[in-house]
């Protein structure tokens, strides 16, 4: 199952790079959202689920 993360960004230097790379990028994604998850990231680097929400299945 693919996933997404979104998360910080340590400096602007990397977002405009990042925006760089893909702002010639013509391809289109679709997909659906089934589930959100909220995660931190502990002392040791483990992942610690807060959070995890299924939506429902109402298409807007």
């Amino acid at each position: 199952m693919p996933h997404m993360t979104v998360g910080r960004i340590s400096s602007m230097e990397l977002l405009d790079n990042a925006f760089d790379d893909v702002k010639n990028y013509i391809d289109k994604f679709s997909t659906v959202v089934k589930k959100i998850s909220v995660e931190m990231i502990g002392d040791q680097e483990e992942s610690i689920i807060i959070i995890k929400h299924v939506l429902s299945g109402v298409v807007i």
